[in-house]
């Protein structure tokens, strides 16, 4: 038989070890709260970003618009100022012709008479 100090000194190093165990457990559990909220912080975290990156993108398809509108305002005052200068050219245009015509109307009777003149002094 053993003796009751060999037997005391057993159930010491025993109960040592099962606080050893606790101790650890602990640190185990104090772990996987650690990654628990690691891992909270690290989801929020991308949430986040995602967020950011959402309104960023949002803000350059915004300014892209803008650019875009701009664009077509100006595109749209060309388009009037061009139409502009077309009906300035039509204009000069019609006036140029019709002064042609006036022209042309008051030398066709000179130009007729001295036709009939050519073809009168021919029969003769």
């Amino acid at each position: 038989m053993q003796s009751p100090q060999y037997l005391i000194e057993i159930i010491r190093q025993k109960d040592q070890e099962i606080q050893n165990l606790k101790k650890e457990l602990e640190i185990l559990r104090m772990g996987k709260q650690v990654a628990k909220e690691q891992a909270k912080i690290n989801i929020e975290a991308a949430y986040v970003i995602q967020e950011s990156q959402k309104d960023k993108m949002l803000l350059e398809l915004q300014a892209q618009n803008i650019k875009l509108k701009k664009a077509s305002q100006q595109q749209q005052q060309n388009m009037i100022s061009l139409q502009k200068q077309l009906n300035e050219y039509q204009n000069l245009i019609s006036k140029q012709n019709e002064q042609q015509n006036n022209e042309e109307l008051k030398t066709m009777p000179i130009y007729r008479t001295i036709y009939q003149s050519i073809q009168q002094s021919q029969e003769i």
